[in-house]
């Protein structure tokens, strides 16, 4: 019985922690996802370096460039630098401790900026297809590299985008298109319509 009891604990326990991540990568009936990417808009200007990105859960390691990144939508991942002269990604593919390697490794430069994986959930009607955010390295000091985001791009489904401005680096901008607005318009003109032709057959019936 008691075996039975503490076998009941543990199942809960971890019911308890995997519930939240279980039903936060599930997309809600009537929605769609808004894939995240990134890109870094300077990259180019620091050619004697390799950029990584590392996160939790993933990736482990990922070699980035000037083209635009996207990762696991739960992640939480962390921009690193390393001077060309000091990569070996052999080394850095065979080591089992990714952790260790970001955290430990005195050639490694850690960037100030953490990023997610995903924008946000959207109606499934919503013509948003897509976001990207441009990052812009400000500086690389010794171990420190200073990054910022700059803007953001809305694509839409009609091959239309949108730029808006990062005035808060921890504030994302949210966008503003004309058919998300005639999509909210057309939500509240179907329940007056419904009202209007309800009203209509009321007066109708009345004087017949």
């Amino acid at each position: 019985m008691k075996n039975k009891l503490v076998i009941s604990v543990i199942s809960i326990f971890i019911l308890s922690i995997t519930s939240p991540v279980v039903f936060a990568d599930v997309i809600e009936p009537g929605m769609k996802e808004v894939k995240l990417y990134y890109t870094i808009s300077n990259i180019n200007k620091y050619p004697d370096y390799i950029f990584l990105i590392h996160g939790t859960p993933s990736p482990s390691y990922e070699i980035i460039n000037s083209s635009e990144f996207s990762f696991y939508k739960l992640s939480t991942v962390s921009i690193y630098a390393i001077k060309k002269s000091n990569f070996n990604e052999t080394e850095l593919s065979s080591n089992a401790h990714f952790y260790n390697y970001f955290k430990n490794n005195p050639d490694i430069i850690r960037s100030n900026i953490k990023l997610d994986g995903s924008y946000k959930q959207v109606n499934i009607n919503d013509p948003l297809e897509k976001a990207c955010v441009l990052l812009d390295i400000n500086s690389i000091n010794g171990s420190t590299m200073e990054i910022n985001k700059s803007k953001i791009i809305f694509t839409y489904t009609d091959g239309t985008s949108q730029e808006k401005i990062f005035k808060d680096q921890n504030i994302t901008p949210e966008p503003s298109n004309k058919s998300n607005l005639a999509l909210e318009l057309w939500y509240i003109v179907i329940p007056v319509l419904a009202i209007i032709a309800i009203v209509i057959i009321i007066i109708s019936r009345k004087f017949k």
